[in-house]
């Protein structure tokens, strides 16, 4: 989980994940995912206003629990882009798992179809894995166009359309699976936003986030978590000299 491993020093040097406050992820009284609605009339995931959380706390939430989901499964990066609803490309019968909950209805047909007539969007362009390339490593690969988080170019529309797919996911597995989901997405942010410089810890954890998802426990996050809770521990309190 290289992506995971490096989400601090993305964080802190990502000037498009300037919105993201380190106060939605210190207490866990406080999930960004439980103060956002679906605005049919806008298309989008919207954050209630007057809550303390920013669009982008539940963005950057929705896509570490995406990530969470990929380990959890074992997926590769094209088949966890499958899973998105916005994903038009055709998928060879038998290749998803029988059980898997995902992908879930695309509520953005009529609005990736106006983007393709307006040309915003390429018609084939959400058919393609390489389109969202930086999508899952939380757009740390590059600041350069055409792969950055905000363009002006199709990947733009197509980060903006895998973003609300990733909120989609999450808040499903948040209502209607585990809230553990949430809390473990919530705790791995609040260290990256802590810990952004400590290189060993970040390792730490990623480590240990791979290392429960092998043991495929029946509730993946809860393993997760206090695998983390004992990881951490031990890595904070290690001896500088050893």
């Amino acid at each position: 989980m290289e992506e995971i491993s490096r989400l601090g020093e993305i964080l802190s040097l990502n000037t498009h994940w300037s919105s993201v406050q380190f106060s939605s992820f210190k207490s866990g009284d406080i999930l960004p995912l439980d103060f956002v609605q679906f605005n049919k009339r806008t298309g989008r995931y919207e954050v209630e206003e007057g809550s303390n959380v920013t669009e982008d706390d539940v963005i950057i939430q929705a896509m570490v629990i995406f990530a969470l989901y990929r380990l959890e499964k074992g997926w590769g990066r094209e088949r966890a882009i499958k899973a998105l609803s916005v994903w038009r490309g055709k998928s060879k019968r038998g290749s998803y798992d029988a059980d898997d909950i995902f992908p879930l209805q695309n509520l953005w047909k009529e609005d990736i179809q106006q983007a393709i007539a307006e040309e915003k969007l390429g018609k084939t362009t959400l058919s393609h894995p390489d389109s969202f390339d930086n999508f899952p490593r939380f757009y740390g690969t590059t600041q350069r166009n055409p792969w950055k988080r905000r363009s002006n170019t199709y990947k733009n529309q197509v980060h903006i359309y895998a973003e609300q797919a990733a909120v989609q996911m999450a808040l499903h597995l948040h209502r209607h699976v585990s809230t553990d989901y949430s809390f473990l997405a919530s705790t791995i942010i609040y260290y990256a936003l802590k810990f952004y410089d400590d290189e060993e810890l970040m390792i730490c954890l990623s480590v240990s986030l791979l290392e429960s998802a092998r043991k495929e426990s029946a509730c993946y996050p809860k393993t997760a978590l206090d695998d983390l809770d004992e990881a951490i521990k031990t890595e904070l309190n290690k001896d500088p000299e050893e």
